[in-house]
Protein backbone atom coordinates (compact mmCIF):
# COMPACT_ATOMS: atom_id res chain seq x y z
CA UNK A 1 0.00 0.00 0.00
CA UNK A 2 2.26 2.85 -0.92
CA UNK A 3 1.70 6.54 0.74
CA UNK A 4 2.93 9.95 -0.39
CA UNK A 5 3.39 12.77 2.06
CA UNK A 6 1.04 15.82 2.24
CA UNK A 7 0.36 19.11 0.65
CA UNK A 8 -2.27 22.24 1.40
CA UNK A 9 -5.44 20.52 2.60
CA UNK A 10 -9.07 20.62 0.77
CA UNK A 11 -11.65 17.81 0.77
CA UNK A 12 -10.86 14.09 0.45
CA UNK A 13 -11.25 12.17 -3.18
CA UNK A 14 -11.87 8.88 -3.54
CA UNK A 15 -11.00 6.53 -6.86
CA UNK A 16 -11.68 3.18 -7.60
CA UNK A 17 -10.72 1.27 -10.60
CA UNK A 18 -12.36 -2.07 -11.42
CA UNK A 19 -9.75 -4.10 -13.36
CA UNK A 20 -10.09 -6.93 -15.56
CA UNK A 21 -6.89 -8.97 -15.82
CA UNK A 22 -6.26 -9.72 -19.52
CA UNK A 23 -2.72 -12.25 -20.61
CA UNK A 24 -0.32 -10.24 -22.15
CA UNK A 25 2.82 -11.53 -24.12
CA UNK A 26 5.01 -8.87 -22.84
CA UNK A 27 7.39 -9.39 -19.70
CA UNK A 28 6.12 -7.75 -16.86
CA UNK A 29 7.43 -6.54 -13.36
CA UNK A 30 4.25 -6.01 -12.11
CA UNK A 31 3.78 -8.16 -8.57
CA UNK A 32 3.63 -6.07 -6.11
CA UNK A 33 5.11 -3.20 -8.19
CA UNK A 34 3.11 0.08 -8.31
CA UNK A 35 1.52 1.23 -11.73
CA UNK A 36 2.61 4.70 -11.35
CA UNK A 37 5.70 6.81 -11.26
CA UNK A 38 5.73 9.02 -8.07
CA UNK A 39 7.25 12.19 -8.75
CA UNK A 40 10.96 12.45 -7.67
CA UNK A 41 10.12 15.07 -5.66
CA UNK A 42 7.35 12.60 -3.73
CA UNK A 43 8.52 10.35 -0.39
CA UNK A 44 6.38 7.12 -1.02
CA UNK A 45 6.17 4.29 1.67
CA UNK A 46 4.42 1.56 1.12
CA UNK A 47 3.10 -1.79 3.47
CA UNK A 48 2.66 -5.55 3.08
CA UNK A 49 1.70 -8.22 5.40
CA UNK A 50 3.99 -10.15 3.95
CA UNK A 51 7.79 -10.51 3.88
CA UNK A 52 8.35 -12.40 -0.01
CA UNK A 53 5.79 -9.83 -1.52
CA UNK A 54 7.49 -7.08 0.35
CA UNK A 55 11.46 -8.62 -1.30
CA UNK A 56 9.43 -8.99 -4.87
CA UNK A 57 8.43 -5.23 -4.17
CA UNK A 58 12.32 -4.01 -3.60
CA UNK A 59 13.51 -5.64 -6.68
CA UNK A 60 10.23 -4.21 -9.04
CA UNK A 61 11.11 -1.07 -7.31
CA UNK A 62 14.70 -1.52 -8.00
CA UNK A 63 13.82 -2.18 -11.76
CA UNK A 64 11.71 0.60 -12.20
CA UNK A 65 14.85 3.06 -10.53
CA UNK A 66 11.57 4.30 -8.12
CA UNK A 67 13.12 5.30 -4.30
CA UNK A 68 10.05 3.38 -2.39
CA UNK A 69 10.53 2.76 1.89
CA UNK A 70 9.06 -0.65 2.56
CA UNK A 71 8.27 -1.98 5.62
CA UNK A 72 6.19 -4.72 6.92
CA UNK A 73 3.09 -3.62 8.23
CA UNK A 74 -0.85 -4.70 8.46
CA UNK A 75 -3.62 -2.41 6.90
CA UNK A 76 -6.09 -2.75 9.64
CA UNK A 77 -3.19 -1.34 12.00
CA UNK A 78 -1.36 1.48 9.57
CA UNK A 79 1.75 2.63 11.70
CA UNK A 80 1.63 6.03 10.32
CA UNK A 81 0.47 9.27 12.34
CA UNK A 82 -2.59 11.01 11.49
CA UNK A 83 -2.93 13.02 8.02
CA UNK A 84 0.66 12.29 6.93
CA UNK A 85 0.03 11.38 3.78
CA UNK A 86 -1.29 12.70 0.31
CA UNK A 87 -2.29 10.10 -1.68
CA UNK A 88 -3.62 6.50 -0.09
CA UNK A 89 -3.28 3.68 -2.53
CA UNK A 90 -4.19 0.16 -2.26
CA UNK A 91 -4.29 -2.87 -4.50
CA UNK A 92 -4.92 -6.08 -2.33
CA UNK A 93 -4.10 -4.66 0.97
CA UNK A 94 -7.58 -3.06 1.71
CA UNK A 95 -9.37 -6.41 -0.30
CA UNK A 96 -7.87 -9.02 1.97
CA UNK A 97 -8.30 -7.07 5.55
CA UNK A 98 -10.71 -8.91 7.60
CA UNK A 99 -12.20 -6.17 8.73
CA UNK A 100 -13.03 -3.72 5.52
CA UNK A 101 -14.27 -1.16 7.82
CA UNK A 102 -10.87 -0.90 10.57
CA UNK A 103 -9.11 -1.07 6.84
CA UNK A 104 -10.75 2.11 5.22
CA UNK A 105 -10.99 3.72 8.41
CA UNK A 106 -6.59 3.11 8.78
CA UNK A 107 -6.23 4.47 5.34
CA UNK A 108 -8.96 7.60 5.69
CA UNK A 109 -6.82 8.39 9.25
CA UNK A 110 -3.48 8.74 7.88
CA UNK A 111 -5.41 10.61 4.69
CA UNK A 112 -4.54 14.11 4.76
CA UNK A 113 -7.69 16.24 4.41
CA UNK A 114 -8.02 17.02 0.68
CA UNK A 115 -5.87 13.76 -0.01
CA UNK A 116 -6.95 11.05 -2.64
CA UNK A 117 -7.42 7.73 -1.44
CA UNK A 118 -7.29 5.76 -4.43
CA UNK A 119 -7.13 1.86 -4.96
CA UNK A 120 -8.50 -1.00 -7.65
CA UNK A 121 -10.96 -3.93 -6.92
CA UNK A 122 -12.25 -6.45 -9.61
CA UNK A 123 -15.71 -6.68 -10.49
CA UNK A 124 -17.55 -9.66 -9.33
CA UNK A 125 -19.11 -10.42 -12.77
CA UNK A 126 -15.55 -10.02 -15.01
CA UNK A 127 -12.85 -12.92 -15.37
CA UNK A 128 -11.34 -12.54 -11.59
CA UNK A 129 -14.59 -11.99 -9.86
CA UNK A 130 -16.09 -15.08 -11.41
CA UNK A 131 -13.07 -17.06 -11.06
CA UNK A 132 -12.83 -16.50 -7.67
CA UNK A 133 -16.69 -17.20 -7.09
CA UNK A 134 -16.12 -20.83 -8.25
CA UNK A 135 -13.04 -21.29 -6.14
CA UNK A 136 -15.11 -20.09 -3.12
CA UNK A 137 -17.86 -22.92 -3.71
CA UNK A 138 -14.73 -25.66 -3.18
CA UNK A 139 -13.20 -23.79 -0.43
CA UNK A 140 -14.62 -24.02 3.28
CA UNK A 141 -16.22 -20.79 4.06
CA UNK A 142 -14.31 -17.67 5.50
CA UNK A 143 -14.88 -17.41 9.59
CA UNK A 144 -18.23 -15.58 10.39
CA UNK A 145 -18.39 -12.07 10.05
CA UNK A 146 -16.19 -11.73 7.46
CA UNK A 147 -16.95 -10.51 4.41
CA UNK A 148 -16.03 -11.47 1.14
CA UNK A 149 -13.19 -10.00 -0.62
CA UNK A 150 -15.47 -10.07 -3.73
CA UNK A 151 -17.21 -6.75 -2.10
CA UNK A 152 -14.64 -4.54 -2.93
CA UNK A 153 -16.14 -4.51 -6.64
CA UNK A 154 -19.54 -3.40 -6.23
CA UNK A 155 -19.43 0.55 -6.40
CA UNK A 156 -22.47 -0.04 -3.62
CA UNK A 157 -20.34 -1.47 -1.12
CA UNK A 158 -17.82 1.08 -1.89
CA UNK A 159 -19.85 4.20 -1.59
CA UNK A 160 -20.94 2.61 2.08
CA UNK A 161 -17.70 1.75 3.17
CA UNK A 162 -16.23 5.13 2.46
CA UNK A 163 -19.81 6.74 4.28
CA UNK A 164 -19.28 10.71 4.54
CA UNK A 165 -15.69 10.57 5.07
CA UNK A 166 -14.81 11.72 1.12
CA UNK A 167 -16.27 14.63 -0.96
CA UNK A 168 -16.49 12.43 -3.87
CA UNK A 169 -15.98 9.29 -5.44
CA UNK A 170 -15.07 8.63 -9.03
CA UNK A 171 -15.62 5.02 -10.64
CA UNK A 172 -13.79 3.51 -13.16
CA UNK A 173 -13.43 0.48 -15.50
CA UNK A 174 -10.19 -0.65 -17.55
CA UNK A 175 -7.80 -3.44 -17.99
CA UNK A 176 -4.57 -4.42 -16.53
CA UNK A 177 -2.22 -6.88 -18.92
CA UNK A 178 -0.70 -9.35 -17.04
CA UNK A 179 2.02 -11.70 -18.61
CA UNK A 180 1.02 -14.82 -20.13
CA UNK A 181 2.85 -17.00 -17.93
CA UNK A 182 2.33 -16.81 -14.21
CA UNK A 183 6.12 -17.49 -13.28
CA UNK A 184 7.46 -14.41 -15.10
CA UNK A 185 5.12 -12.58 -12.82
CA UNK A 186 5.08 -14.52 -9.52
CA UNK A 187 8.13 -17.03 -10.04
CA UNK A 188 6.01 -20.11 -9.83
Amino acid sequence: MPLWKPSPPSPRRASCTSQESLPARESSTSAAAPAWSPSPRARVEAIDLTPQLLERARENARIAKVDIEFREADAEDLPFRDEEFDIVVSQFAHRFAPRPEVAIAQMLRVLRPGGTIAFSTWPPELLVGRTMQLASRYMPPPPPGIPSPMLWGDPQIVTQRLGSAVADIVFDRDSILVPASPRSTFGW
